[in-house]
């Protein structure tokens, strides 16, 4: 394909997602959330797995996505309604239309090469979507790992991710245990073979926490998860595992790509959520603080400059203090507040499904 003007950014967000089937009528609408969740969380590339797509209706989805996405996807052949993985390529931060494709095991292994920076550079990721069955898992990652053996073997991928549909530690259960040892040495084989390692679990050494929440059991695990070479994982950070704006069991789990030698943001100014201005706590604490900043200055002001009040600014002084005052109480309503309101958004959440379900 010819190449574009577009000038391609030194860092990126790429992420993973059960999406648990957008295929049919009634799940089509999870791309527009997808798209939506894309930009507002500045997401590059996202792999999805259980897409459910069937060949006929890609197009029709790119056509109807072009302004914000643009998705490759590799669906069963056998079964189009089970299965299915595709890569997420944001339209407006990646050359998307600069792609290569590799289909490795169809509906299950993806691996999309697109262009780094604008110096012929590529990066390289592998989608996986594992059987659930044991034994199925253990063939897949044996079957997978023979891909790069032989003659003209595809590129290696920078990145591994998906939903593995196993964990190597039983740490990452809940209940705790381990998964069956041939499954878990033959994913591990693969690691070695391809120079990848746990990019979450580099970073959180010490952490447990869960990418998937079965409904009927209540057990969690992290079987979502994500695999780069030692060389991608040093210019990593913000590993994460989060809930997705999408309607699914699985978490969200995304980290930041970044050149080496960029030069690295701060936290910027600090800021306020708006529903403040309308607290009535605040604005009671709020109130009173500006009464004692206005009564200072006329204080000053009457008084002018005496010995006993050196300073040369003291309007200004008094301002600067007051935002001071008005930011620390601010700040400490919110970090009252924003558990009592995540504890209620949650029981609202098991209440809505509570309903749902009955």
């Amino acid at each position: 394909m010819a190449k574009g003007k577009k000038k391609l950014r030194s860092n990126i967000h790429v992420g993973t997602l059960n999406i648990r089937g957008a295929g049919s009528e009634a799940t089509s609408g999870k791309w527009n959330d997808i798209g939506s969740m894309m930009r507002k969380r500045k997401l590059g590339v996202l792999a999805v797995q259980e897409t459910h797509l069937k060949n006929g209706d890609l197009d029709a989805l790119n056509e109807r996505m072009k302004s914000k996405i643009f998705i490759i996807n590799s669906g069963n052949p056998n079964r189009p309604n089970a299965n299915g993985v595709a890569i997420i390529l944001n339209r407006q931060t990646t050359a998307w239309a600069e792609t290569q494709k590799w289909v490795l095991v169809p509906g299950r292994a993806l691996m999309v090469q697109f262009p780094w920076k604008n110096g012929g550079e590529h990066r390289t990721i592998l989608n996986v979507y594992a059987p659930n069955d044991a034994r199925e898992n253990e063939t897949f990652w044996k079957e997978l790992a023979l891909k790069w053996d032989g003659r003209n073997p595809p590129p290696k991928p920078d990145i591994m991710l998906g939903d593995m549909n196993i964990v190597e530690d039983s740490i990452d259960r809940i209940p705790i245990h381990g998964d069956d040892p041939n499954a878990v040495e033959a994913l591990r084989s693969l690691k070695r073979k391809l120079g990848l390692i746990d990019g979450w679990r580099e970073e959180h050494p010490e952490t447990i926490a869960y990418s998937y929440l079965q409904e009927t059991t209540r057990s969690q695990s992290r079987i979502d998860r994500v695999y780069t070479t030692k060389k991608i994982a040093k210019t990593t950070r913000e590993w994460i595992i989060e809930p997705s704006d999408v309607k699914t069991d699985h978490n969200l789990v995304p980290f930041h790509y970044y050149e080496p030698g960029q030069q690295l943001k701060g936290k910027g100014r600090p800021t306020l959520p708006l529903w403040i201005a309308k607290d009535e706590y605040f604005l009671k604490l709020g109130r009173k603080a500006v009464r004692q900043a206005t009564q200072d200055t006329r204080t000053y002001t009457q008084a002018g400059l005496t010995e006993d009040r050196p300073i040369q600014y003291p309007v200004q002084q008094i301002y600067n203090k007051l935002k001071i005052d008005l930011y620390c109480v601010a700040k400490g309503r919110v970090a009252d507040a924003i558990p009592k309101m995540k504890q209620r958004i949650e029981a609202r959440t098991k209440d809505l499904k509570r309903v749902v379900n009955d």
